[in-house]
C-alpha cells in the first residue's frame, strides 16, 4: 500500500479462510508474560506451555496501574523453545548486549495469491493484517462483525487511548476516521529475540468507511515519517533492516534485525527525493535507469525521471497517468493487442556502478496521479508481481535496498 499520508493506490485482496487458519484453533500462545509477576516454571505442562488469559490480563493492567515499573524495567522480546514471540522484562538496561545483533522470523501466509498475511496479538486478541513496505502503521479494524472477525480479528476496546487525537486517513481511495491507541503488541508463531523499550505500541483503529473498502487492515513497514505523522510501527522499535523472503519452493517469512544487512556489499540506493516534495513518509522508492515493455524501451516524452516504489500491499502495478496515456497511445498507434501482455522490467544503477534489473509477466497495471506539489517526475509502484518469488532485504535506516 503506497502512503502519501497514507494511500495512493490499493488492489483488492482476499484472505485466508477461517477453515484453513481458524482463529480458534491457534491455542498454543504465550503472546506477554513478565518475569516480575511469572517464570518459566509457571508453565502448566498439561497445558503445554499456556498462560490462562485471566492471568495475561492481569498482567496487563498491573503494568498499565504501575507506570514506574516501565520506567525502571527495560523490556525485551524473547522466544523459548516452541513459544510464540513473547514479551519479557529485566531488571536493568544492559547497554552492551543491547548493541548485539537481535533478529525475529515471523512466517507468512499467502491469502488468495493477492496479498501476504502477518498475525500479531494487541493484548491478548489476535489480528492478522497484510504485510505492506507502502505504509507506516500498525492497524486493527475497529468493529466485530462476522465478516471482521473472520478476516482481521474483533475489535473489543484493545489497550487504552494514546493521547493522539483522531485523524482522517485514505486507504485504496477510501477514506475514513482512524482513532489511536496504544496496548501491549506481539508478534504471533516468531522465532528469535528482540528488545523494546516499552511493551505498548501506538496502533490505529481503522473505521468500517476504510474497512469496506479495503477489505482489511495493514501491517506498515515504513518507518521514516513527517513529525505531524502518527509513530510508524518501526519508529517504535530500533529494527534497522527488514528481510522479505518470498522465494519458491520454502517457507515465506518476514525478518526483523536490528542491525543493517547490506553492509560491504552492492545495494539500490533508496532515494528521499520524494521527501523533498512533500511526501510525508520515506517510502522504499529508487530512482529508475530504464523500463522495457516486451523488450523495448519505454521512455517518457517529457523525460522527466522516473521513481519506483516497492510495495508488498499492492497487487500488480500502479503507474503515473501520464504515463500510463502515452502507453495507451502508443499502444493504438502500433496496434498492440496487449499493451501489458508480455514481460515488464525495470533497470536500476546500484552503489558499485552495475545494473540490477527486476520483471513481471503480464501485471494488472492501474493508473493514479500523484498529489505532491512541486513533484517533476513519474511514480510506478512495483507490487507483489514483481516481488514475488524474490528476497527483497531493505536497511530501512541507511536507505539501501536490495532483491534477489
Amino acid at each position: 500500500m503506497v502512503a502519501v499520508c497514507c494511500v495512493l493506490c490499493r488492489t483488492s485482496f482476499g484472505f485466508i479462510a477461517m477453515d484453513s487458519m481458524p482463529f480458534a484453533a491457534l491455542d498454543s500462545w504465550c503472546p506477554i508474560s513478565c518475569q516480575m509477576k511469572h517464570r518459566m516454571d509457571d508453565y502448566d505442562d498439561v497445558g503445554r506451555n499456556e498462560i490462562p488469559r485471566k492471568k495475561l490480563a492481569n498482567v496487563a493492567r498491573q503494568v498499565r496501574e504501575q507506570p514506574s515499573l516501565l520506567r525502571r524495567n527495560f523490556f525485551h522480546h524473547a522466544v523459548m523453545s516452541s513459544l510464540p514471540l513473547s514479551l519479557w522484562c529485566s531488571k536493568r538496561y544492559d547497554v552492551a548486549f543491547a548493541q548485539e545483533p537481535q533478529t525475529i522470523t515471523l512466517p507468512l501466509y499467502p491469502a488468495d495469491g493477492s496479498a501476504y498475511l502477518i498475525y500479531y496479538r494487541i493484548d491478548s486478541s489476535l489480528f492478522r493484517a497484510v504485510l505492506d513496505t507502502g505504509s507506516p502503521f500498525l492497524t486493527i479494524p475497529g468493529s466485530c462483525s462476522e465478516n471482521t472477525r473472520t478476516k482481521t480479528g474483533c475489535y473489543n476496546e484493545q489497550g487504552i487511548p494514546s493521547g493522539f487525537p483522531p485523524t482522517v486517513e485514505e486507504f485504496a481511495g477510501f477514506e475514513g476516521t482512524v482513532q489511536w491507541r496504544k496496548g501491549f503488541f506481539s508478534f504471533y508463531n516468531a522465532t528469535g529475540s528482540m528488545r523494546i523499550a516499552s511493551p505498548e505500541f501506538v496502533f490505529g483503529v481503522v473505521d468500517d468507511d476504510i474497512m469496506s473498502g479495503t477489505g482489511g487492515v495493514y501491517f506498515g513497514l515504513i518507518k521514516k515519517t513527517d513529525n505531524f505523522i502518527r509513530p510508524s510501527f518501526l519508529g517504535q522499535t530500533d529494527i534497522s533492516s527488514i528481510v522479505i523472503d518470498l522465494r519458491d519452493n520454502r517457507p515465506k517469512s518476514l525478518i526483523l534485525s536490528t542491525l543493517p544487512k547490506l553492509l560491504n556489499v552492492d545495494f539500490i540506493p533508496i532515494t528521499n527525493f520524494l521527501r523533498k516534495v512533500g511526501d510525508p513518509v520515506q517510502h522504499f522508492v529508487c530512482v529508475v535507469k530504464s523500463w522495457y515493455i516486451n523488450d523495448k524501451l519505454f521512455c517518457p516524452k517529457d523525460k522527466k525521471p522516473i521513481y519506483a516504489i516497492f510495495d508488498t500491499g499492492v497487487t500488480g502495478m500502479v503507474i503515473s497517468r501520464d504515463l500510463y496515456d502515452q502507453r495507451y497511445e502508443e499502444g493504438r498507434v502500433l496496434r498492440e493487442r496487449k499493451l501489458w501482455g508480455g514481460e515488464v522490467s525495470f533497470i536500476f544503477n546500484t552503489s558499485q556502478r552495475q545494473q540490477k534489473t527486476i520483471s513481471a509477466m503480464k501485471p494488472l497495471v492501474t493508473p493514479f496521479d500523484p498529489t505532491w506539489k512541486g513533484f517533476k517526475g513519474h511514480i510506478v509502484v512495483l507490487g507483489l508481481a514483481f516481488l514475488d518469488g524474490k528476497e527483497t532485504t531493505i536497511d530501512v535506516d541507511d536507505n539501501r535496498l536490495w532483491f534477489q
